[in-house]
């Protein structure tokens, strides 16, 4: 069983050779893992600042109590609600973060270039798991190139990105 996405890419890329390969090559997998790493450093624990409220909120309520518990252990014992008071304040330093992102679709329309690569699916997830629980806007509503890349992304595969479950 493998839990981490990372290692589900490699284990399907191994495992089912016969099929197009999530990674093209040697450099586009390190290419994509710099963007992960970057991504879970710099996105997803600004992401986890903003939003982790939301997700205990949209939680089934059965499972409320172990994941409070289990996050506010990795916060020391602070409540969710007292780490997320201040959130909105945060929002412009994430929003700052995303520049790299804006950046590089301001000339592609995918991370990977013309066509989409394992890079865009990490980030896609992510911005997918916020929409899904935020109750704090993530993008402005000027933010065109993120905008854009986001609804493409939701298109592919014939619109499952769309699928309201």
């Amino acid at each position: 069983m493998l839990a981490e996405s990372w290692d589900i890419a490699e284990y399907l890329d191994r495992a089912f050779p016969s099929q197009p390969p999530l990674f093209c090559g040697p450099a586009e997998h390190a290419m994509v893992r710099l963007m992960d790493t970057w991504f879970t450093t710099e996105i997803l624990r600004r992401m986890f600042r903003l939003y982790v409220l939301d997700v205990h909120n949209a939680a089934r309520p059965e499972d409320r109590p172990y994941f409070r518990q289990s996050r506010e252990g990795y916060l020391k014992g602070r409540s969710l609600e007292d780490y997320t008071s201040d959130r909105a304040e945060h929002l412009p330093a994430l929003r700052e973060a995303l520049k790299p992102l804006r950046l590089h679709l301001s000339h592609y329309p995918f991370l990977g270039g013309s066509t989409p690569n394992f890079a865009d699916y990490i980030a896609l997830g992510a911005f997918h798991w916020v929409a899904s629980v935020s109750t704090l806007p993530l993008l402005s509503s000027t933010d065109d190139a993120l905008r854009s890349w986001l609804d493409r992304g939701l298109q592919l595969y014939g619109g499952l990105g769309c699928d309201s479950r």
